[in-house]
């Protein structure tokens, strides 16, 4: 070849290689990928910022652990903002500069948030707020978003809420001056007075002008505020407390609202026994979450209460789905800010939504998540759903046919916008036998105690199980009920045959979840919202379990929702793909199959016909017919054996690990098969020597290798 053309070819080859690079997506070349965290770890909320670091640090471990980010280890860097905008100013600086920090989660408060954003704009570096509700955190800026829903949302909801739920016709308003305070006070006001919603008295408050013992007590004495029927609080967590005690010991014993500030449980410690007709607005409930979120709880307990001594918290969990998100972001886009930020852009509607511990995570055209307000209750030392919650209508299926909904109360109008009036049902369940698991029929028997807790006027009986198989042996009595009081209660003993996909891919090492899903027959997740009464379960162990081959575990117990995609055929139902969701409330029984029998009945035998099969290395070389008679009628045993153990097993289109030890001693009987079949072709043409090292160097290899994968077998199976 011409040696002009060689450095030629090179270049062109050098040149086609970065080109390539470049079209490809990768990720950085650094060994992690970085991303900042700047949390309050330090002051009056460092309770609330340890929650939200140890929701990272777990979030980052399970991510490590499966893979990290494109092969690369994911790292967080935890800076303490103190919850002060000077400070987190200080902060957005040093993560702007460093290049290797790809993307922000933290600032709690939306004035401190608000203050970092325009750092953060100014270096094109993507920011996540797990709080800020201030409307201008993310209007103010396209590089920060929001894991919480927008002040004006939520002081309009509050507006509604007193007026149509705590049927309040003036209300006492107490506020701070900060960017919190006025932000929800503006909207609020707002829609009271669209509303006709009165205010009879306004107090504020700020840093400056700092309320004492005698600020309810001379606002409340004889004055405008004594004429309110509900006061409303738009204060931080520290204040909350103290302002409602204040407003108790001045002798105002009305309802009081306050926002999502509150809903922490530092706000229930600070109230000490002033905890009646409490409500607060919040975006998330764990009592309302799903099966990925109770887990998230469970993880986050067992690894990271003891070192930060503080309970998983709403805060916590969006920093966790923060996280999430931006790993999505990256693994979809590459490792740049500029794409991260386009990553979060793309979920902009429940089509594209990010399935995350706390649900479905889309943004507004503005970047705050787009949430529904929880109203809750405070009960023993717990937030709890409200009995009765609202939310706006949005679907187009429901407006086509809003008198007909108003007219059953399913559906209010307040200031020209429609809302759900959603009733909440507390619902639990006690097992009291299982009478038959069924594997091979994939169901299950069993008798439990179900109970509902409501209000108002709930048709409690169409509350059904969606996996139930009915049988003329299935039966429902009613233990107990009271409906005399505001809560309605009833209890019912069930016998009942459910249906569910038994997993027995680790047979017989299986562990096994039997499911129970209940549902409302025929109202959605708009109407009825079923809750997990979880103070009242039972956690006593299960001992009645037929047949008598399973240990019983535990529980888990969730709420959540159902997604049924289907029209129902009704003519008013436009909704095309979108699915209707169903409340539901579900319950696993836990159970683990007793190995011992099986060590008698099936791995005993088994192994005894693979140490037969291998005594063949006993017999000589010479004598063939003994060698493979032996080896035949083994392989024949086993092969009977397995069929006959199958009878009992469910058909199911997979192998489970008992059929792996059958299928490693298949090939093991084969293979002495083709060896006996070698060595008698050596010895008949009179190589008698090389026969034996032949069956010689077979036995020392294929002995251990077999012991070694039946070992590994049953490490997978029961690790």
């Amino acid at each position: 070849m011409n040696h002009k053309i060689v450095p030629l070819l090179h270049r062109v080859a050098l040149a086609l290689c970065l080109l390539a690079g470049c079209l490809t997506p990768q990720l950085a070349t650094s060994e992690s990928i970085v991303l900042g965290a700047a949390l309050p770890l330090s002051g009056e909320n460092a309770s609330e910022g340890k929650a939200m670091r140890g929701a990272l640090e777990l979030m980052m471990e399970a991510t490590n652990t499966n893979g990290g980010v494109g092969g690369h280890t994911l790292e967080i860097i935890f800076k303490d903002d103190q919850n002060n905008a000077d400070i987190a100013r200080s902060i957005a600086e040093q993560f702007g500069k460093n290049p290797n920090v790809l993307a922000v989660i933290g600032h709690q408060f939306s004035g401190v948030a608000l203050a970092a954003s325009e750092i953060y704009a100014k270096y094109q570096l993507p920011h996540i707020s797990p709080s800020a509700s201030n409307p201008s955190v993310t209007q103010s800026s396209p590089w920060s978003f929001s894991m919480n829903y927008q002040d004006n949302l939520q002081g309009e909801n509050m507006a509604v809420y007193l007026q149509v739920v705590l049927e309040a016709k003036n209300v006492l308003v107490i506020h701070t001056d900060d960017a919190y305070g006025t932000g929800l006070l503006k909207s609020f006001s707002a829609k009271a007075q669209r509303l006709g919603l009165g205010v009879a008295q306004t107090l504020s408050y700020s840093d400056e002008k700092k309320f004492g013992p005698e600020f309810i007590e001379s606002a409340l004495a004889d004055g405008p505020g004594t004429m309110a029927d509900a006061a409303v609080i738009f204060a931080h967590t520290a204040d909350g407390g103290k302002l409602v005690r204040q407003l108790r010991a001045a002798g105002f014993a009305k309802p009081i609202m306050g926002p999502d500030s509150f809903a922490k449980q530092s706000f229930i410690s600070s109230l000490e026994t002033d905890t009646e007709d409490i409500f607060v607005s919040s975006p998330f409930l764990y009592e309302l979450s799903s099966l990925k979120t109770k887990r998230f709880a469970e993880e986050y307990r067992g690894t990271y209460l003891e070192k930060y001594q503080v309970e998983p918290t709403v805060w916590g969990a969006f920093c966790y789905d923060a996280a999430q998100m931006l790993v999505a972001a990256i693994e979809a886009n590459g490792p740049e800010r500029t794409a991260i930020r386009n990553g979060l852009l793309a979920y902009d509607e429940a089509g594209t939504a990010f399935s995350g511990i706390t649900g479905k995570l889309y943004f507004d055209e503005n970047g705050a998540m787009r949430r529904s307000i929880v109203v809750s209750y405070i009960e023993d030392s717990h937030f709890k759903p409200a009995f009765t919650q609202i939310r706006r209508v949005t679907e187009q299926y429901v407006l086509n046919t809003l008198q007909p909904r108003i007219e059953d109360n399913e559906v209010v109008v307040a200031d020209a916008t429609p809302y759900y009036l959603t009733q909440v049902v507390y619902t639990g369940l006690d097992f009291y036998r299982i009478n038959s698991v069924d594997v091979a029929g994939q169901k299950f028997d069993v008798e439990f105690f179900v109970w509902f807790r409501w209000k108002g006027d709930i048709d409690v009986e169409n509350i059904d199980f969606l996996n139930g198989i009915y049988g003329i042996e299935d039966r429902t009595e009613t233990l107990r009920e009271d409906r005399s009081g505001p809560i309605n209660y009833i209890c019912y003993k069930i016998k009942g045959t459910y249906l569910t996909p038994y997993d027995v891919r680790l047979f017989p090492f299986d562990t096994q979840r039997l499911p129970l899903t209940m549902s409302h027959k025929s109202k959605d997740a708009n109407q009825i919202m079923l809750v997990l009464d979880a103070k009242n379960l039972s956690h006593a162990e299960l001992k009645e379990i037929y047949p008598e081959e399973w240990d019983y575990v535990g529980r888990e117990d969730y709420s959540g929702t159902h997604a049924l995609s289907s029209t129902f055929g009704d003519p008013s139902y436009t909704g095309g793909d979108s699915a209707v969701e169903f409340s539901i409330y579900q319950t696993h029984i836990i159970i683990k199959r007793i190995l011992f029998p099986y060590l008698v009945t099936l791995f005993l035998p088994f192994f005894i016909m693979v140490v037969v099969s291998l005594l063949m290395f006993l017999i000589p070389t010479t004598q063939f017919d003994a060698r493979l008679s032996l080896v035949m009628t083994a392989l024949l045993s086993i092969l009977v054996f397995h069929l006959a153990q199958e009878e009992a097993w469910p058909n199911v289109g997979y192998l489970v690990s008992a059929d792996k030890y059958f299928m490693t001693a298949y090939i093991l009987t084969f293979t002495l098969i083709f060896e006996s079949i070698v060595a008698n072709w050596l010895v008949i043409h009179k190589r008698e020597t090389l026969a034996a090292k032949l069956d010689h160097g077979v036995a020392v290899v294929i002995v251990p290798l077999v012991v070694a994968i039946f070992s590994y077998i049953t490490y997978v199976s029961v690790f």
